[in-house]
């Protein structure tokens, strides 16, 4: 009576280690498990070596250089799609001064939207391209600030480590059209930045 036990637990053990091979066989092949999960949150440490003021002096000249700056740009992320994501970014930059003599040293804060493009695949490696748009505020210990909406870019590649965590590294360029007191104040950066994230 034992034997017809034993041969209806066969096709069970057959299912079971088939459902066990198939899981294995989706990890060997690299399948993104992370795809499942929504929400990235991180933090890029940024380097504008080269920038630009769209600054009018009273020979009504524009175009002057800018000091290299530094910022931090924490961020959220929220994935709509597999190879879309939109977020929000605090980005805070310091030492934002044109190369000129007088100015004042100030710092920049801007409330930016995110808008992500990403190219999911089986490696580690994951290029993306990130368009952002906000308002930012420049300001002066006791001395004003300027206002104004800036625009930017960027292309970069994440090195994913494991299934929630990655390291980042990213190029591009942010335009601001800040004015102070109805004159133009705006600044212009190319933007090197390095940075990790977590999703969940």
């Amino acid at each position: 009576m034992r034997f017809p036990r034993l041969f209806g637990l066969v096709p069970a053990c057959l299912v079971g280690l088939m459902s066990i091979g198939q899981a294995k066989d989706s990890r060997a092949e690299g399948v993104d498990l992370s795809s499942t999960r929504r929400i990235e949150t991180g933090i890029g440490l940024r380097f504008m070596p080269v920038g630009w003021f769209d600054l009018a002096d009273a020979s009504n000249r524009h175009g002057f250089r800018a000091y290299p700056a530094l910022g931090v740009a924490p961020f959220v992320d929220y994935r709509i799609h597999r190879y879309f994501s939109v977020g929000f970014s605090p980005e805070i930059t310091l030492n934002v001064i044109p190369n000129r003599s007088g100015y004042h040293g100030g710092q920049m804060f801007v409330a930016d939207a995110r808008l992500q493009a990403r190219y999911p695949n089986q490696s580690h490696f994951e290029p993306y391209g990130l368009a952002t748009g906000g308002y930012s505020v420049i300001w002066w210990p006791g001395s004003g600030s300027a206002q104004g909406p800036t625009v930017g870019g960027m292309i970069g590649c994440r090195v994913k480590l494991g299934q929630r965590h990655a390291i980042f590294g990213e190029v591009g360029y942010q335009k601001g059209f800040q004015t102070e007191d109805g004159g133009a104040y705006g600044p212009s950066y190319l933007i090197t930045s390095v940075g990790w994230q977590v999703a969940f």
